[in-house]
């Protein structure tokens, strides 16, 4: 079937038991479901919300809002961390769940709530616990960081290394200094030269 339905109440749809179907909803979200699925589907008020009622066979459904609820036997499934993708295989009262992507809220028939993640693998009966188990590794969010190597390189140079070298554009002389003075006696004066005048004769 290749057309658009206008949901006003409800509605049943079973799958091909050879090719199986696939259901896209206006916002975007998928309904992927494998041959002889079936499954039932309403509107939930007040809120515009589509409650799909998984009562046979696998399904496989992918979201990015939180306006959708599953019913599957001993649990009710809300979105929560999104977007959201996980698959629902029913089989008489068991519940096989597996979350590939985001995460989903289990109420359970008592009430008590669980939170099943990414690479949850869970079985479901109706009154019992749900046992819970892993089939992958989720994918860790890389955050970017910053190494030594980038925060130097992202300092200006100038700051880093000198960006040339000093040089003395003048030579300065050395100022003269006074020599200090010393302990040894000037030389004595000389006698004059003797003179060829003969000295003066005696009076009497």
């Amino acid at each position: 079937m290749e057309e658009q339905v206008n949901l006003q109440e409800a509605a049943e749809i079973a799958a091909d038991g050879e090719e199986g179907a696939e259901i896209c909803i206006g916002d975007g979200s998928r309904l992927q479901l494998e041959p002889g699925a079936a499954i039932g589907l309403g509107e939930l008020h007040p809120l515009p919300r589509l409650q799909t009622t998984v009562q046979e066979g696998e399904v496989r459904f992918e979201a990015d809002k939180r306006s959708y609820e599953f019913v599957v036997p001993g649990c009710t499934l809300e979105l929560v961390r999104l977007p959201t993708s996980f698959i629902v295989d029913v089989g008489g009262s068991t519940t096989h769940l597996m979350v590939e992507e985001g995460s989903v809220r289990c109420t359970l028939e008592s009430g008590t709530l669980r939170l099943f993640t990414e690479c949850d693998e869970v079985y479901l009966m109706p009154g019992e616990e749900p046992e819970v188990g892993n089939y992958c590794q989720p994918e860790e969010t890389s955050t970017p960081t910053v190494s030594p190597t980038a925060e130097a390189t992202a300092t200006p140079t100038a700051l880093i290394t000198p960006t040339g070298t000093l040089t003395p554009t003048a030579t300065q002389s050395p100022t003269p200094t006074e020599t200090p003075p010393t302990d040894t006696p000037p030389p004595a004066p000389t006698a004059p030269p003797p003179t060829d005048t003969p000295p003066p004769p005696p009076t009497g």
